[in-house]
């Protein structure tokens, strides 16, 4: 599970440079649109929350051991 939830951030992290970068490239066409930016943020951060739930629910149904 762990191991999952580090590859999600890091895709996060991916995903937050690359739309920086796009922001940082695109600063003309996209003037201070930060609530619309931050309503994707907390979408992504919610998804990411919901798939991490439902990732503990399969491990969980597939073997009882403990995680380590």
């Amino acid at each position: 599970i762990m191991i999952v939830a580090v590859y999600l951030s890091g895709v996060l992290i991916q995903w937050g440079q690359v739309l920086f970068n796009v922001h940082a490239a695109y600063r003309i066409e996209i003037p201070t649109d930060l609530t619309e930016f931050a309503k994707i943020v907390v979408t992504v951060i919610v998804g990411t929350r919901g798939i991490e739930k439902i990732v503990d629910k399969i491990f969980s149904k597939k073997d009882k051991k403990p995680s380590k």
